[in-house]
């Protein structure tokens, strides 16, 4: 499978959260293959932009701040949010006991997300 192809079932997966399965009929590639890349092309895209995300100093985050955040919210440095999306399980017991969302009863992997209040 090109690399070409390999970024697009990544972004396809990141941005619609399409299921492995999905994934895999749309590309012609075995479940198992799909799985691997999005693996693999998910601790590549955290490598390649993790110094791309600056963090802010807390001066700079205050001068910024939305007048409604410095009024109720002086000391707010970032707002934090969570996501979830619906992984293929693994055979490996171990992994599968780690990626485990008792809410949704299915493995799960899950993104934490911050933002500076002035976006």
């Amino acid at each position: 499978m090109s690399v070409r192809d390999q970024v697009l079932l990544i972004l396809m997966k990141l941005r619609l959260n399409l299921m492995i399965g999905d994934l895999s009929r749309r590309f012609f590639i075995s479940e198992s293959l799909s799985s691997k890349i999005i693996s693999y092309w998910i601790d590549k895209l955290e490598e390649v932009t993790r110094n791309l995300i600056p963090w802010h100093p807390r001066e700079t985050i205050r001068v910024t701040m939305p007048q409604a955040f410095k009024t109720k919210y002086p000391n707010t440095t970032c707002i934090l949010d969570c996501s979830e999306s619906l992984l293929q399980k693994t055979k490996n017991l171990d992994s599968r006991g780690e990626s485990y969302s008792h809410y949704y009863s299915h493995n799960t992997v899950k993104y934490l997300v911050s933002i500076a209040p002035c976006g």
